[in-house]
C-alpha cells in the first residue's frame, strides 16, 4: 500500500510541476552538455513541448536528443536512454568522481539510486565507508578502464557479424575440424583469425582515446559543453526506438486506428 501511495505522490508531483500555475523553470541538458532553460508545457515518450521564458515561443524537441531534465528545485523530471545506459556501465566500477565544487572523491564501488525525483549515488570509499551524494552535485565520474569490457564485446560482435554476413559460412574461412569432416584449414582462415582480435583491440583503443570511461552528470556552465558527447551508438536501441515511435504515430492516425480496430474485431 505504501508503494502505491509513493507512486501516486510522484505522479501528482510531476503533474503539478508540468501543468501547475508556477514559475518553475526546467533545465534541459542535451547529450553534448549544453543546457537550455525552458518552461515545459507537456511531454510524452517522443517529444518535449516547451516555451522559452524570454520569448514565450513554443518549441518542440525529440526525447532522443535529451540527456536528462531537471528543475529549479534540483528535481529530475526525465532520464534519457543514454544516461540510463551510462549508469549501467559504470555501476560497481572503481574510480573517482569530481563534484560541481571541484572536489575529488575516490571510490571503490558505486551504486545508483534511480529515484525519479531526487536520485542519489551510494559511494563506497577505499576505506569501506559509504555515503550518499546527490546526482546533481556531481560534475563527472571517471571509472577505471574495466569499463572497456563493453568495447571488447562490441568489437567482437560487430566484426563477427559483418564477417559472416559478407562471407557466409564458406569453407575457405573455417579452421580444420576433423569432428565436422573438415580435413584442412580454409585458405582465408589465417586472415580471419587476425581480423576479429584486431577489431576488438581497435575498439578498445578508440574508446580509451575518447575517454569513454568518463561519465558526465551536471554541466558546470550553461554554454560550455562536455568534453565529449554522451551519445551511445546502439543499433538495437535505434531500431527499437524508431519502430516504437512509428508504431505510436501509426496507431494514433485515423487510418491506423481503423486497421487496429479491424484486427481487434477479427481476433474477437
Amino acid at each position: 500500500m505504501k508503494s502505491i501511495f509513493r507512486k501516486l505522490s510522484t505522479i501528482f508531483f510531476l503533474v503539478s510541476l508540468l501543468f501547475g500555475e508556477t514559475d518553475v523553470n526546467h533545465i534541459i541538458v542535451y547529450l553534448n552538455g549544453e543546457t537550455e532553460t525552458v518552461l515545459i508545457d507537456s511531454m510524452n515518450q517522443d517529444w518535449i513541448y516547451y516555451k522559452t521564458p524570454q520569448t514565450e515561443t513554443s518549441k518542440i524537441v525529440s526525447t532522443e536528443k535529451i540527456y536528462f531534465i531537471y528543475n529549479d528545485f534540483n528535481r529530475i523530471l526525465y532520464y534519457g536512454w543514454h544516461l540510463r545506459e551510462s549508469l549501467n556501465r559504470v555501476e560497481h566500477k572503481s574510480g573517482f568522481l569530481i563534484s560541481v565544487d571541484n572536489d575529488t572523491i575516490p571510490y571503490r564501488d558505486i551504486q545508483f539510486n534511480r529515484h525519479m525525483i531526487k536520485p542519489e549515488i551510494l559511494v563506497t570509499a577505499p576505506n569501506d565507508t559509504a555515503f550518499y551524494v546527490d546526482f546533481l552535485d556531481i560534475h563527472k565520474l571517471e571509472s577505471d578502464f574495466s569499463i572497456l569490457s563493453y568495447s571488447a564485446k562490441h568489437g567482437f560482435v560487430w566484426s563477427s557479424a559483418l564477417f559472416f554476413l559478407s562471407k557466409g559460412f564458406s569453407q575457405d574461412f573455417i579452421p580444420k575440424l576433423s569432428v565436422l569432416n573438415v580435413d584442412s584449414t580454409g585458405s582465408a582462415y589465417p586472415w580471419t583469425s587476425y581480423m576479429i582480435p584486431s577489431a576488438v583491440y581497435g575498439t578498445m583503443i578508440w574508446d580509451y582515446y575518447f575517454k569513454k570511461n568518463t561519465l558526465y552528470f551536471n554541466p558546470l556552465y550553461a554554454n560550455k559543453p562536455f568534453d565529449r558527447s554522451m551519445y551511445i551508438f546502439s543499433l538495437t536501441q535505434i531500431i527499437k526506438t524508431k519502430s516504437q515511435r512509428y508504431y505510436r504515430q501509426f496507431s494514433q492516425s485515423k487510418f491506423g486506428m481503423k486497421i487496429l480496430s479491424f484486427i481487434k474485431d477479427k481476433k474477437a
